[in-house]
């Protein structure tokens, strides 16, 4: 049964060095249906003008926009003229609130089915709620009121699956993983690796501890930072790489200044999306402390470089790190608990390339961008024949 597809997405797609395979994921959902239109936010002042494109039979809509509540129309308006030009058999969203929002209203308006992702483990979360009180119960409150009128939820880990059935029901929740693009880890060049070492050690340093990501409340960098303080106490050659930008960084760097380790943490600022997995190579270990996250790419990134990892207790960790749950996984804010575990690693070598050998192993496994891609194109098309049965 060949159907077509209407996916509202909030960015990234077009722009291929921003995300690990986002256009390529999308070629792949496409491959068993029919038409896929794909209607992604864009805004001038950043991506410049954008025009339609059509890749075999996926159809992508840059909005254009001038600013968000600009863009918020303009996909509106597109998803309006795709659904009165074709026959859409199933609108999925990237998110339950913004695009969820959108899809819920073209759901209800055209009686099509609808697909909601939900990508981040942020419902009946109090660490997300703590985050912002007012705007996060907001998000919460819009968000539960769109996956309660959806037709389906996707969501990408196996502790979000167990939560939200007990919310909405058996059969409206299933498992959709995420998958990166795995063959930038495929092949290294040896020599390139260790020159990329080479330019991050500094003087006196013999270790490369690497966080890669946003610059944000949620990723609780703070708490990096002070489990760096420990870790550099009892092991001064370990030097902590911040790769990554925004809002938080000002306050991060005058954190580390009051901390005086400015010699061990370094913010490196954005680097180009090619250059990344070089970097995961060259580190010793992947760290990460954020206080809720669905599916982390990054992750899933370090594992595939065959990177040991220390991270908090957040359900995209618990899914990839359950067999190394002693050594590995921490307490959310735990400091001490995160150090402890950083200097277990950095001290046992074995240990290092143990880990990360099972781990890619691992994503090899259950992350295969083939099998990914067929379930959730069959998802869709499973949701379709339900709605017209009915």
């Amino acid at each position: 049964m060949a159907i077509s597809v209407l996916s509202i997405s909030l960015g990234g797609i077009i722009s291929t060095n921003k995300f690990s395979g986002a256009f390529n994921r999308q070629i792949n959902y496409a491959k068993s249906l029919k038409d896929y239109h794909v209607v992604t936010q864009t805004y001038i002042h950043v991506d410049g003008r954008l025009e339609n494109s059509c890749i075999d039979n996926v159809k992508l809509y840059p909005t254009n926009a001038n600013n968000r509540v600009d863009n918020f129309f303009k996909i509106l308006s597109i998803c309006d003229k795709i659904i009165k030009n074709n026959t859409i058999d199933i609108i999925t969203c990237a998110d339950p609130v913004y695009t969820g929002l959108l899809g819920l209203f073209l759901s209800k308006k055209y009686h099509i089915p609808l697909d909601i992702s939900i990508m981040s483990d942020i419902i009946d979360n109090p660490h997300y709620l703590q985050e912002n009180l007012f705007k996060h119960r907001l998000n919460q409150c819009l968000a539960k009121l769109v996956l309660q009128l959806s037709d389906s939820i996707r969501v990408s880990t196996l502790a979000e699956v167990k939560k939200l059935k007990v919310i909405y029901g058996e059969t409206k929740v299933y498992l959709g993983r995420f998958y990166v693009d795995i063959e930038p880890y495929n092949e290294f060049d040896t020599k390139s690796i260790a020159q990329t070492r080479f330019k991050l050690l500094e003087s006196g340093k013999d270790f490369l501890i690497l966080y890669v990501g946003r610059l944000a409340k949620q990723k609780s960098i703070d708490i990096l930072i002070k489990s760096a303080k420990l870790v550099v106490n009892n092991l001064p050659q370990a030097l902590f790489l911040i790769v990554g930008y925004g809002t938080e960084k000002e306050y991060l760097e005058k954190l580390v200044r009051q901390l005086g380790i400015e010699s061990s943490v370094k913010f490196l600022g954005g680097i180009p999306f090619s250059e990344i997995p070089l970097y995961f190579k060259a580190c010793d270990l992947f760290a990460i402390t954020s206080h809720h996250e669905g599916t982390c790419m990054v992750l899933l990134e370090a594992a595939l470089a065959e990177k040991p990892i220390v991270s908090t207790s957040f359900a995209g960790a618990l899914d990839l790190l359950e067999e190394f749950e002693d050594t590995a996984l921490c307490e959310i804010n735990n400091s001490e608990e995160i150090a402890e575990k950083i200097l277990y690693a950095l001290n046992n070598p074995d240990y290092r390339q143990n880990m990360g050998q099972q781990l890619r192993i691992k994503v090899l496994n259950e992350f295969d961008p083939h099998s990914v891609s067929q379930q959730r194109s069959q998802k869709w098309i499973d949701l379709s024949s339900k709605f017209v049965s009915s």
